[in-house]
């Protein structure tokens, strides 16, 4: 646990020192360059506290004040919509643009284009008044023609780092070529590029060659590239230009950070899921596959956990994203390709395996795409189960709570009536989002998926369709009866309130589906045995929420089964859970 802590907790301070000197810059004397730097920083913080947030989603059992703070909405949307980063993610990139884009205007330029001498042309200068400039890369001469150049770009100083990238990628050359390749005209430090203004570079027509190409000796197939910076006049049209197109451009992010997440991986489980689909994405998950049993000695480790979503981050600063990216290193288009490839790269990670309990991952569609689903429960399941104390598995050791601790109570389904505590005692409907469904065991999550799927539809339970009461219900239905007032008949409408019961060996209740009266509520016909005297009720409206399907309907005949005994074998019924014997 203390080295992942130590990973994670490293990640962040770094970011945050970054973003503090940055800050501290601004007391010395704000610049263009400044103003550019501390909005970078902020995006990278932002990046980094994202690297912190996942691994503590993952790794942590559940906490309110993490729930709170996911359940709100930035620009109207939930944070958890696509697996917590999208939202996140597009509000960095976002207020990035903005900054970037309205109070200041940033170029890439070579060094050539900085410096009067050795070529003696001013008119080549792109210095204006208040421009400074940084080296953020080291580019093959050719890289205005070459798209391919960059994948052999490298950091414009000599450091350690440089020498890993080097040596990651098995460059041959000689350590004097290296330095050649390396160095560029880095301000006042000699190992990190610090920007500069004109007079650095061109004041008394000094010749620093470095600037131009790089270090001495030159290497002519090796330029320097320099992040320039300089204000721009202050406009409103520009204001509300720049708000439009990144507001725009934040939507396009979340929607392709969506679609993307939401096409990639296992499939995602809809009311319509076959049992056939949904009893091979079980097998998936099945703690006895071979598979899943590899990994039994790396479970619930905070470091394992920790370590690729490190590493995704540290390779993807250092390397990959300045194989990329337009500019080189640590400009705006760098902190911007950075922030969406780590949050994709994360949300696919998260699609298909939690590294904590090194298991695949399962979804309702609903719950992925919106960050926010609705199951129903026994009630009394829901109240006991929303306390995280005394849950333990089926060899008694502590686990993390299966519990439904801070979901959301939607509504009663209704009919069910009340205990002698006054308490509803049928089923409920319940708020599960993807914070808390991540949270559940997957045990729970398997039953719950069960229950979700057969729930009776209109697209997929016809005329015909035999279905369950999955409780008690207590109903109306409206009739028309016919009484005589003053020696005349007439017809009254009335409702004749029943009881239908859930079915038991003794009362051998059969319910179908004979219609539906809108998308939620269906009409069954329903028979049983009352004390030896045979009922039948038709045309009764019932919530389809009080239902589940069962075997034997129209053509296919066994179809639940199977997926039933599947799970029993999964995770046997002595083992306890928010939802075991629902459907017993």
């Amino acid at each position: 646990m203390k080295i992942g802590i130590a990973l994670i907790g490293l990640v962040v301070l770094v970011q945050a020192g970054a973003l503090a000197a940055s800050i501290l810059e601004i007391f010395t004397g704000i610049t263009a360059f400044t103003l550019v730097k501390v909005a970078n920083d902020l995006s990278g913080l932002a990046v980094a506290l994202l690297v912190a947030l996942i691994w503590y989603i993952l790794c942590f059992p559940y906490a309110p004040r993490i729930n709170k703070l996911l359940a709100h909405k930035i620009g109207g949307q939930g944070v958890m919509l696509g697996g917590f980063l999208p939202i996140p993610a597009a509000a960095s990139v976002g207020l990035l643009l903005f900054i970037t884009g309205t109070f200041v205007t940033e170029e890439e330029s070579a060094g050539v284009f900085l410096t009067a001498a050795p070529f003696g042309n001013p008119s080549n200068s792109k210095w204006v008044p208040g421009m400074r400039c940084r080296a953020n890369a080291v580019e093959d001469a050719d890289y205005l023609t070459e798209w391919g150049s960059r994948l052999d770009r490298r950091m414009p100083v000599t450091n350690p780092i440089n020498r890993f990238i080097d040596k990651i990628q098995g460059n041959p050359m000689t350590l004097s070529e290296k330095n050649a390749v390396s160095a560029c005209f880095s301000g006042s430090s000699p190992t990190y590029p610090k920007d500069f203004d004109s007079s650095a570079v061109v004041a008394g027509g000094k010749d620093i060659p470095s600037v131009l190409n790089l270090k001495s000796p030159p290497n002519e197939n090796k330029v320097c590239l320099y992040s320039c910076v300089s204000w721009n006049a202050f406009q409103l049209r520009t204001l509300l230009e720049n708000s439009g197109s990144i507001t725009a451009g934040a939507a396009i992010v979340v929607a392709v950070t969506s679609w993307l997440s939401s096409h990639f991986g296992w499939t995602m489980v809809r009311p319509d899921t076959a049992p056939e689909k949904l009893m091979e994405i079980f097998n998936w998950v099945n703690p006895k596959n071979d598979f899943i049993t590899s990994f039994e000695t790396s479970k619930e480790s905070y470091t394992v956990t920790a370590l690729p979503i490190v590493l995704i981050y540290g390779f993807l600063k250092l390397y990959w994203v300045t194989c990329l990216d337009a500019d080189g290193y640590f400009t705006v288009d760098y902190y911007v390709t950075f922030v969406l490839l780590f949050s994709a790269l994360m949300i696919m990670m998260l699609r298909v395996w939690n590294p904590f309990k090194q298991t695949p991952t399962l979804f309702t569609e609903a719950i992925w795409t919106r960050g926010l689903d609705q199951f129903v429960v026994k009630a009394q399941d829901f109240e006991n189960k929303k306390s995280k104390t005394g849950n333990t598995d089926y060899t008694g050791n502590m686990v993390y709570p299966r519990t439904f601790e801070g979901c959301v109570k939607v509504k009663d389904v209704g009919g069910g009536g009340a205990d002698a505590d006054g308490k509803h005692k049928g089923l409920v409907v319940i708020d599960i989002n993807l914070y808390q469904w991540m949270k559940l065991d997957i045990a729970d999550q398997c039953e719950l998926l069960m229950s979700y799927i057969r729930k009776p539809t209109e697209a997929d339970s016809g005329k015909g369709a035999r279905v369950q009461l999955l409780e008690d219900v207590v109903t109306s239905k409206e009739e028309e009866k016919e009484v005589i007032v003053k020696g005349s008949r007439m017809q009254l409408k009335v409702e004749r309130v029943m009881t239908i019961p859930a079915r038991t060996d003794e009362n051998n209740c059969e319910c179908e589906i004979t219609g539906w009266h809108d998308f939620d509520t269906a009409l069954i016909k329903a028979t049983w045995n009352d004390g030896g005297r045979e009922i039948t009720e038709d045309g009764v409206k019932l919530d389809s929420k009080h239902l589940i399907e069962v075997d034997g309907q129209q053509i296919i005949v066994q179809k639940w089964q199977p997926l039933l005994e599947q799970v029993n074998v999964m995770f046997p019924r002595s083992m306890p859970g928010a939802t075991r014997d629902m459907f017993a």
